[in-house]
């Protein structure tokens, strides 16, 4: 019983560092990974001059500003922006706040719910970016296309069909375009599939 005890412990020691083994290569690799990624954004942010008189409204229509916690979050579609709209929506409710996944989708989409960088004066927008906490979220750019695609496409969405039809019959009458390549154009122009510098583009002092 001694040597079959003894066989059994050293087995699940072994298990174990092996175990604890694999989980610091994962670790280092994903902080390997993340610093890697923080180099190439800085290096790409430090090539920027712009400052807050270089953009326009229409840069700043996706910088949503939530007073009440002092954030502003700039929201990229098909990069879960749906359930952070939601979040947003719940924590500025009384407590105890109300599940975010009750919101409908298409009811959280609507430009009302939210205030905007663009709806305030120039003063305030630099105020606000400068005290503010800012975030957004990426995600890999074809993943990204594939999901806009599957949601878009391939499952009805009547919010989407509706707003986008007379685009779709004027473009095609127009140039003569596939429905395929429609597809396309009309996800890049409703922001889905639209590179996220153009929407969440940085401001350097």
């Amino acid at each position: 019983m001694c040597s079959v005890s003894s066989y059994i412990a050293v087995h699940l020691s072994i298990a174990c560092c092996f175990a604890d083994s694999l989980q610091n290569a994962f670790t280092l690799r994903s902080t390997k990974k993340q610093d890697l990624r923080k180099d190439r954004l800085r290096k790409h942010c430090a090539g920027v001059n712009q400052s807050l008189d270089d953009l326009k409204d229409t840069d700043l229509k996706n910088f949503i500003v939530d007073d009440k916690h002092g954030i502003i979050y700039c929201y990229i579609p098909k990069v879960a922006c749906t359930n952070w709209k939601r979040t947003l929506i719940a924590l500025n409710y009384s407590e105890p706040y109300p599940d975010p996944m009750s919101f409908e989708h298409n009811w959280v989409h609507d430009f009302e719910r939210f205030q905007y960088l663009n709806d305030f004066p120039k003063a305030e927008r630099e105020a606000k970016l400068k005290h503010y906490t800012k975030f957004l979220f990426v995600r890999d750019p074809f993943v990204r296309l594939i999901s806009a695609y599957r949601d878009k496409m391939l499952n009805y969405d009547q919010y989407f069909y509706e707003e986008c039809k007379l685009v779709f019959s004027q473009t095609k009458r127009k140039n003569k375009i596939s429905v395929s390549c429609w597809n396309y154009r009309t996800m890049s122009d409703k922001g889905h599939s639209k590179p996220e510098i153009c929407m969440c583009k940085r401001e350097k002092p």
